[in-house]
């Protein structure tokens, strides 16, 4: 599983994501996580793994958002990835 979508799921099951407002609210959700937000009421397994994870997904999901929303043509955004890759080591 990508892991954008697992750190959505995580997310969307009770870990303070926003419940309405569709992938938009959601997106924006895990991108405050991954510049650090407080995940008050996750279990600390799951605020390890959403706060480990978060800036990669939130890369990804803003690549898919350009992808299907601005340009087919959106390059793939591999240096930002292989940067944040980088600060989990």
């Amino acid at each position: 599983m990508p892991v954008q979508v697992s750190v959505a799921l995580l997310a969307a099951q009770g870990c303070g994501a926003p419940q309405n407002g569709g992938p938009a609210h959601r997106n924006e959700y895990i991108r405050a996580c991954a510049d650090g937000a407080d995940l008050a009421g996750a279990p600390p397994a799951v605020a390890a793994v959403i706060r480990r994870y978060a800036p990669v997904a939130a890369i990804m999901n803003d690549f898919y958002w350009d992808l299907f929303g601005t340009s087919r043509t959106t390059p793939y955004p591999s240096e930002k990835i292989e940067r944040a890759m980088s600060a989990m080591r």
